[in-house]
């Protein structure tokens, strides 16, 4: 069963095997604390996770070219349609679980992370928790910068949402 695999997983990860991240802390970022042992484990595995990920990913790519250049094209869609159904990859499924249940600890650790004015955590060098800032438009129509509504709203070309929206998004 994957929760329990994962628990013991992480029991068997040891402090000493977890790298450090080298990212370093960003001017406008605060420092908000240090990760928690227990946390730096989960981290560990959320990592390997998405080495095996991308590893998989990278074979997939490259089974699916040879097949593209060996299939006749007529029967080049099934083809492809048999090979995602057997390289249907469970990683891939692992490393959202792994990435909500890491952030989201996180979030409850350092709950400064889910202000108004922060766009989310981050961690740095040396395992210092961050808090992101949220970038701030140049003008009520300048959404270059802002990532917003789930991500549907970035880099939106002037007049791409109603006037009476931006009114209400940057009114105060």
């Amino acid at each position: 069963m994957f929760l329990r695999d994962l628990l013991a997983e992480i029991d068997a990860v040891s402090l000493a095997e977890v790298k450090n991240p080298c990212i370093p802390v960003g001017e406008d970022e605060k420092v908000l604390g240090t990760l928690p042992d227990e946390l730096k484990k989960l981290y560990t595995i959320y990592m390997r996770a998405l080495d095996q990920e991308e590893a998989a990913h990278a074979e997939f790519t490259s089974r699916a070219n040879a097949l593209i250049d060996a299939t006749p094209i007529s029967k080049l869609s099934s083809a492809l349609t048999g090979l995602v159904a057997a390289n249907a990859i469970p990683i891939r499924h692992q490393c959202s679980v792994l990435k909500i249940a890491f952030w989201r600890d996180v979030e409850i650790a350092f709950p400064e992370t889910t202000g108004e004015d922060c766009m989310g955590a981050g961690i740095r060098v040396d395992w210092q928790v961050v808090a992101l800032p949220m970038p701030k438009a140049k003008s009520p129509t300048d959404l270059s910068s802002l990532n917003f509504l789930g991500g549907l709203v970035t880099r939106l070309p002037p007049g791409m949402l109603p006037t009476s929206l931006m009114s209400r998004l940057f009114a105060g």
